[in-house]
């Protein structure tokens, strides 16, 4: 039972470490959804144009 429960730590262990790796790396994610995007078009109704 003993050398289960070894196993079984170990496997949890490298489990744990190769998600902590993956989920560190943002290299490959896409971090743009937080940027405006500008599309050029201006608001019609702005005090500067209502002046």
């Amino acid at each position: 039972m003993k050398n289960f429960q070894k196993w079984l730590l170990t496997f949890m262990a490298a489990f744990m470490l190769v998600g902590v790796a993956t989920g560190c790396s943002s290299k490959d994610t896409n971090t743009d959804d937080t940027k405006t995007e500008d599309t050029g078009t201006k608001d019609q109704n702005t005090e500067e144009q209502a002046e």
